[in-house]
């Protein structure tokens, strides 16, 4: 009966939140044992803090009500409160936090029903985390007006882009750079121009070959040689056993290329946002950034990217774990 209820009082709190403009989430329903230790009350709460904490980041504003139930006496309400406290101590601004007590008429026959407390998540306000629609959050977006189908880097800024007519056999060779912002024609060959962080494009200037030398390196010139791929796996942030077996095999193999060129790129699988999930990738294609440069291994540049998780290399549903997603690619020329 007290279940019954509890779960009637729910659906109609979902129901008329609903009106409102409000999306309502049960959180949890935690179940307490008698006579538990601080540490253990705080052990079931932790992670209903860590889903709060996610759900809330696209709103401007939230209410988590903490519901407990009182049939069998009102020493029963110490379980509703300790969740409160342990919601508090995670982090979760006090004021946000509403706690509410009923009672069943005429008591219970079963008293466990007591030491259930029940954390309902309302959200209203949603706010737009990402105003330039390019993957990357606000929070961290130092470029807030990059067009949404721009690449950009971590900070949201357009990466930097710089392009050359090379001198060719054709006597009529040109290329036309377009971007959002307008167009250049350039006809003449070692002429280019520079692709600023706002889409706009440069005057077609003379690239001296010492500047093209900077601008490229050796790539063009290993254009035709081998390419190595690597991939390694992650747990969040840390490689897997096997993938750590993997580095080193990587290792030995530029230490016998001369000057490689290095392209990283990381991944991840669909838990959480895209936007999320675009720094996380940035962030393991680092790590593997960083261990070769603590090799003290010789090459030419290391170039990182991020794909977030819109490349998966096992296709699944939003908000699914998959460790063949959480990876990444390196390749070596």
């Amino acid at each position: 009966m007290q279940k019954r209820f509890l779960i009637i009082f729910i659906l109609f709190s979902a129901f008329f939140t609903s009106l409102f403009g409000a999306e309502v989430l049960k959180i949890a329903d935690i179940v307490f044992q008698e006579n538990q230790s601080n540490a253990s009350y705080e052990a079931q709460v932790e992670p209903s803090i860590e889903q709060i904490k996610k759900a809330i980041i696209p709103y401007a504003n939230y209410k988590v009500e903490v519901i407990g139930d009182t049939s069998c006496g009102e020493n029963y309400e110490k379980y509703a409160s300790l969740v409160e406290d342990a919601l508090m101590d995670g982090g979760i601004t006090p004021k946000n936090i509403s706690l509410r007590y009923y009672r069943q008429k005429g008591g219970a026959s079963d008293c466990s029903i007591s030491r259930h407390v029940v954390i309902l998540l309302t959200l209203q306000n949603r706010i737009n985390n990402d105003i330039d629609g390019d993957g990357v959050v606000n929070a961290v977006d130092k470029c807030p007006n990059t067009p949404a189908d721009m690449p950009v880097n971590a900070q949201g800024c357009m990466l930097s882009t710089e392009v050359v007519l090379l001198d060719g056999r054709k006597k009529h060779t040109a290329i036309i750079v377009k971007t959002p912002k307008g167009s250049v024609l350039i006809d003449k060959p070692l002429v280019g121009v520079s692709i600023g962080s706002d889409a706009s494009i440069s005057p077609p200037k003379k690239v001296s070959k010492a500047e093209l030398q900077a601008i490229t390196g050796d790539i063009l010139q290993t254009s035709n040689q081998k390419q190595y791929r690597f991939v390694f796996y992650f747990n969040n942030l840390d490689l897997t056993q096997a993938s750590k077996q993997e580095l080193h095999r990587m290792l030995q193999t530029l230490s016998s290329l001369p000057k490689p060129y290095i392209n990283i790129t990381g991944h991840t699988d669909t838990i959480d946002t895209v936007e999320h999930n675009k720094i996380l990738g940035l962030k393991r294609a680092q790590k593997i950034a960083n261990y070769i440069k603590n090799a003290n291994v010789d090459y030419l540049k290391i170039d990182l990217s991020s794909d977030s998780e819109l490349n998966l290399a096992v296709p699944t549903p939003d908000e699914t774990r998959e460790a063949r997603n959480r990876r990444v690619v390196v390749l070596i020329q």
